[in-house]
């Protein structure tokens, strides 16, 4: 205040903020980090060559359009190593004439820094100020998006809130972000490759499945073959040839058997060399995986002795009893085959040679014997294919179709811990704005700003994908209204984060009515489309995303005016960013704000953020002058020479002072409602109009 008796009046009237009863006052701004003054020299008289003191708490600038004023913030911002280069403002539409000026800034820790004007942009070093130019808050405050540069400047107040030892060494909040979500993420990935992998196994089992009919097919039409070669072969005439006949069939089904058992055996051979292949691929994975976890364990300070314990690897030899099975599997093959010169019985070509002695022996009519032997040798065939045939069936109706059960219920898992992970993530993003709730209690006005998660769910890119699979010309199980209709009562509960039982429920009433199983999809498909796709399609994920951010008086952030986004980032300045202790320049933040929101809140985060910090203030607004109880106001003027240079000066007084040239004075003739403004103040404290 100034030493006249409006200044002691006024300590009277608010003793709670004026007067301190003790040894020394309170004072909690950081000396190093609060401006004593600020000088421009050799501005070639564009600026008085005067020092301009600067009050510790909050300095309110002050003037008419065109006077300086953002020009008195641009200065110490740019000594300050706080202004950026931005089209439009002072110093860059006045770098040219000011070349060669220098901006002095003194500490009140008897610190100064100083920074000419030049050509080259804007100086470097530490930034000492905070700079909310009015083009930055605009720019800000205009973008309608949701991942817009005030979504980044917010996250950037609530990073730097944070505890240091809650940072992970991240070097903003979006990489501590993704190092908090990283294992999630990754998880989901896995996830979506799981259900991909799933879905290529069950096309390939469920082709069996459908094969059945096919099989059975062939079974009784090799059954009715059977019959007919069994009525054409020709009669046998003595009992010798009877029991001929009986040891060729008898000799022929062995030679098929022995045929169908090296037929196994060769495929053992292709199933060891698949087996062999996953091992191999297996331990590359493996491999890749223990370099990268090696890596973290020794950034972590686990020993080089502890690190074979995280090794993966089989506990034996595996490619020993896989090489000794598959030079087994050889050796039978061979054995089985038979000595080209002396087979041993029981081989394939003691077999062989045996139905042709048979079939020699048989008949003594050549052609009769000849067509005997060939139906003998058909029926033979017949009876290896109808062995392989029911071993299929057997195989397909029992443990493959055990298998394919099994996968499905497996993919549907798969599908619902993948909504789970989302649910973890969501909790780990309302993690990191915590201290944004925290800290935003005091006041009910705060508590109206809120961190939100929204589950984004893209029905309609969803049907349209598809809706692209089915062909239009067919009559489809149900049409495009009933199917939207039926994801948002059935699906979407369950897609927004709902219970796995909602999300399992929701599933089977949406495919309630196509074939649970696949059967009949493909007739509804395009050409080009199989099952597999429409399952693809059933069991997507890229349709859902969380998004995240604010919210305000439970509006989304994306979706408030400028001026309400404009309270909302101040209150994160003012009220949340309680660690930084530099001066904070604001340049005009009333512009789109009413009266009423700053009375109501802004006022009193000034009153409460001067307190530890030096706060320099920009405005038009009586309001943010008197009600924030400015401990200094700055009047710019500006008169222009014959040349048409600008001259900016600067009057500084108390906000008690109410001389006739003095800084109250002058505020109430520039301000818009300025003496109002006053009165209502005076009125506080139940002043007569006149004592004012």
């Amino acid at each position: 205040m100034n030493p006249t008796f409006e200044g002691l009046r006024q300590v009277i009237f608010e003793p709670e903020e004026r007067v301190w009863i003790g040894e020394t006052p309170p004072d909690l701004h950081d000396r190093s980090r609060t401006l004593q003054s600020v000088a421009v020299l050799n501005s070639k008289g564009w600026f008085e060559e005067t020092t301009l003191p600067l009050n510790p708490g909050l300095v309110s600038i002050i003037g008419k359009k065109g006077m300086g004023k953002s020009a008195l913030n641009e200065l110490i911002a740019y000594a300050g190593r706080g202004w950026t280069d931005e089209p439009g403002s002072f110093i860059a539409r006045a770098r040219a004439s000011l070349k060669g000026a220098t901006v002095v800034l003194k500490w009140c820790d008897g610190r100064t820094s100083s920074a000419d004007i030049n050509a080259k942009g804007p100086p470097e070093g530490t930034e000492e100020v905070r700079y909310l130019s009015q083009k930055f808050v605009e720019r800000l405050c205009a973008d309608p998006r949701g991942d817009s540069d005030l979504v980044k400047e917010i996250e950037a107040v609530v990073f730097n809130h944070l505890d240091p030892s809650e940072t992970l060494n991240a070097s903003n909040f979006a990489d501590l972000r993704d190092k908090k979500t990283a294992t999630v993420r990754n998880e989901q990935k896995r996830l979506v490759s799981e259900i991909k992998r799933l879905h290529r196994e069950i096309d390939e089992a469920f082709k069996k499945q459908l094969g059945l009919a096919g099989r059975r097919a062939r079974r009784e039409e090799l059954l009715r073959g059977a019959a007919a070669l069994v009525e054409q072969a020709p009669s046998l005439e003595s009992a010798a040839e009877e029991e001929a006949a009986q040891r060729l069939s008898e000799e022929h089904k062995a030679l098929g058997q022995a045929i169908a058992t090296q037929a196994g055996f060769k495929d053992q051979l292709l199933r060891i060399a698949d087996v062999q292949q996953r091992i191999r691929t297996f331990q590359a994975e493996m491999n890749r995986f223990s370099s990268t976890l090696l890596a973290d364990l020794r950034e972590i300070g686990v020993s080089e002795i502890e690190l074979d314990w995280f090794v993966p690897s089989f506990p034996g030899d595996v490619e020993t009893p896989l090489v000794q099975r598959l030079n087994d599997f050889k050796r039978r093959i061979v054995e089985l085959e038979g000595d080209e010169v002396e087979p041993l019985p029981l081989t394939i070509r003691a077999h062989r040679n045996r139905v042709k002695e048979l079939s020699d022996a048989i008949m003594a009519d050549d052609a009769k014997r000849a067509r005997f032997t060939e139906i003998q040798a058909a029926l033979a065939n017949t009876d290896q294919e109808l062995h392989r045939i029911d071993v299929e069936i057997a195989s397909i109706e029992g443990p493959e179709a055990e298998r394919l059960d099994e996968m499905r219920k497996q993919r549907r898992a798969v599908y619902v811990e993948y909504f789970e992970t989302l649910k973890q993530e969501q909790r780990l993003l309302a993690e990191l704005y915590r201290p944004l709730q925290e800290q935003f209690v005091t006041h009910e006005e705060e508590k109206k700003v809120q961190f939100h998660i929204r589950w984004l769910i893209d029905v309609d890119a969803w049907l349209g994908r598809g809706m692209h699979l089915f062909d239009q010309r067919k009559s489809l199980p149900c049409s495009f209204e009933q199917m939207k209709e039926a994801v948002q009562n059935h699906l979407l509960p369950g897609w927004s984060g709902g219970s796995p039982s909602e999300l399992k429920e929701g599933l089977d009433h949406f495919l309630k009515p196509f074939p649970q199983k696949g059967e009949g999809i493909q007739e509804i498909l395009r050409s080009n489309y199989s099952p597999t796709d429409f399952f693809d399609w059933v069991y997507s994920v890229d349709h859902i995303s969380l998004a995240y951010g604010l919210s305000y008086q439970g509006t989304s952030l994306e979706n408030l005016s400028p001026g309400t986004k404009g309270i909302v980032l101040l209150m994160l300045y003012l009220a949340m960013d309680a660690e930084d202790r530099r001066p904070l320049l604001i340049d005009q933040p009333d512009e789109n704000l009413d009266n009423e929101s700053i009375c109501s809140l802004l006022a009193a985060y000034f009153r409460t953020a001067k307190v530890r910090r030096q706060i320099l203030l920009i405005t038009h607004n009586p309001n943010l002058v008197v009600n924030t109880d400015a401990e200094q106001i700055v009047v710019a003027e500006c008169v222009k020479d014959e040349h048409g240079s600008p001259k900016f000066t600067y009057l500084s007084g108390a906000i008690e002072d109410s001389h006739v040239d003095g800084a109250r004075k002058t505020a109430c003739r520039i301000l818009e409602g300025g003496e109002d403004a006053f009165i209502r103040r005076e009125r506080r404290y139940a002043l007569r109009r006149a004592d004012i």
